[in-house]
């Protein structure tokens, strides 16, 4: 989700299916959510079924994968659990949570881009340094009688 185009070929994915990029991360979310609790069920029932000797896990055990939950990991605690799935409210947070992660995503790719470039970082600096002294007098003549 902080990958721009990855971001932007869901989002076309999502108009194309008649919904916004809000309502599939929900979905998407909520697959994930039952896979993970499918895969703990088959845990829990491996005792029952006879383990694997190889890693001590029946073969279905193996359902919810790294990759899952990894793709949980992005979306940090999730919405709250009162939120029902479907309700307004619940889509809100997910619009919330994608307008932060846009935002937390170009700030990143332009830090990568800047820590990639030294000479566009030294641009970026100098740019900076005479915004800075320019706020300096300007607070300064504020502060007198």
């Amino acid at each position: 989700l902080d990958h721009f185009g990855f971001r932007k070929a869901y989002s076309v994915m999502a108009e194309r299916a008649g919904t916004t990029l809000a309502k599939a991360v929900e979905a998407r979310y909520d697959a994930i959510r039952k896979e993970q609790e499918a895969a703990a069920e088959v845990q829990r029932q491996a005792p029952e079924k006879g383990e694997d000797s190889e890693n001590g896990h029946s073969p279905e055990a193996s359902v919810a994968s790294p990759d899952l939950h990894a793709e949980l990991e992005q979306l940090g605690d999730g919405p709250p659990p009162h939120l029902k799935p479907g309700s307004e409210e619940r889509a809100a947070w997910f619009e919330a949570f994608l307008s932060e992660t846009s935002r937390s995503s170009r700030s990143n790719m332009l830090a990568g881009i800047l820590a990639n470039e030294p000479q566009l970082l030294a641009a970026a600096q100098q740019q900076q340094q005479p915004a800075q002294q320019q706020q300096q007098p300007q607070q300064e003549q504020a502060s007198l009688p």
